[in-house]
């Protein structure tokens, strides 16, 4: 763009040296973009089925309602990738915090290419039953959060009809080391001074009291129990445990290990 004391380098080509143009897409108000010039790739061959339901969200139109939040953990991507991937564990990590307001163990999932989509479900979804079942509206009342887990490392959630709340989690500079950045919207943000600041402290309490301190707090424990010399060689994933299974499974096949998903 800029060369000051351009005739210093005379024999420079400038559209050798500019920035780096890289495959993206825009769509369902999303950017979709690969870090690799040399990998161009089909977006709805990608997404495998899920551009309707993006594009049903009108995600052009939300709204940033938190700064962004950089999570620094002492644990393996893949460790604290999968505590998002199951909800198994609420009754008791998260016994004293959101398991008040959602029901542990109780989950649905739908599988699209290599991507999962699981629910989470709020506890006010026991008001439905006073509701004749053609006035039922879950997802948009907030009784059921759609959790979608994008192969390898995001986790984009639709929470109580209206929140947006991104999770990506990424390698960090050794093995045991992982950097997870938390991205927070909103469908009709709040316009008074009060309501947005309470908003963004239900969106840090969910992000550090519950994620921070418990989901990957508990993380850094489990990262060296892996390592044991008597730790076993194979985990175990329960029939509760669905997306868990997928995402070991996709992993092994993507990075070239023998996968049996006979059973």
């Amino acid at each position: 763009m800029g060369m000051p004391g351009a005739e210093g380098f005379d024999e420079v080509r400038r559209e050798d040296r500019g920035l780096i143009e890289l495959p993206v897409e825009e769509r369902y108000g999303m950017i979709f973009v690969s870090a690799n010039p040399d990998a161009p790739f089909d977006l709805e061959e990608h997404l495998s089925g899920l551009g309707p339901q993006f594009e049903s969200f009108d995600f052009a139109g939300w709204k940033l309602v938190a700064p962004v939040h950089a999570h620094r953990i002492a644990a393996n991507w893949k460790v604290v990738w999968g505590t998002h991937c199951e909800t198994y564990h609420f009754a008791t990590l998260h016994r004293d915090t959101a398991s008040g307001l959602v029901y542990s163990n109780t989950s649905l999932a739908d599988f699209y290419g290599d991507h999962a989509l699981m629910t989470t479900t709020v506890r006010t979804i026991d008001h439905l039953r006073d509701l004749p079942e053609d006035d039922w509206r879950p997802v948009d009342d907030g009784h059921i959060n759609l959790n979608y887990r994008m192969f390898p490392n995001l986790s984009l959630s639709i929470v109580f009809g209206n929140r947006l709340e991104i999770f990506t989690i990424y390698p960090g500079d050794h093995v045991r080391d992982t950097v997870a950045l938390h991205y927070a919207y909103h469908k009709n943000p709040p316009e008074s001074d009060e309501e947005k600041k309470a908003l963004e402290e239900q969106v840090l309490w969910a992000c550090q009291t519950v994620v921070d301190a418990e989901d990957y707090a508990i993380a850094t424990r489990t990262e060296p129990g892996l390592h044991s010399p008597s730790a076993p060689k194979t985990l175990i994933f329960g029939r509760n445990e669905p997306v868990m299974q997928r995402m070991a499974l996709t992993l092994r096949r993507t990075i070239g290990l023998t996968v049996d998903e006979s059973g």
